[in-house]
């Protein structure tokens, strides 16, 4: 038996919207990326600790929780796990 399991494309969580937060758990700077994948091109990278604005988190295709944020006047995207509240 085989299970399959679909991650929708957006999963919003309304109570994170405009969340202060920063970027953590990283030993390198942060990637910011066009889109919820590595695969998007690069906008900025930032170092541990930038201040950002949360605005959503979501699921891309595969199934990896991404962040859409605001660093800066800089909106992107980076992997979940490099926010911090």
């Amino acid at each position: 038996m085989v299970l399959l399991f679909f991650y929708p494309h957006s999963i919003w969580l309304p109570s994170l919207l405009g969340s202060p937060a920063n970027v953590c758990n990283a030993d390198f700077q942060v990637s910011l990326r066009v889109g919820p994948n590595q695969r998007f091109p690069v906008i900025t990278t930032l170092p541990n600790g930038t201040p950002l604005q949360l605005i959503r988190r979501q699921f891309n295709q595969l199934g990896q929780e991404w962040s859409l944020v605001n660093a800066g006047g800089a909106e992107g995207f980076i992997p979940s796990g490099h926010v911090c509240s």
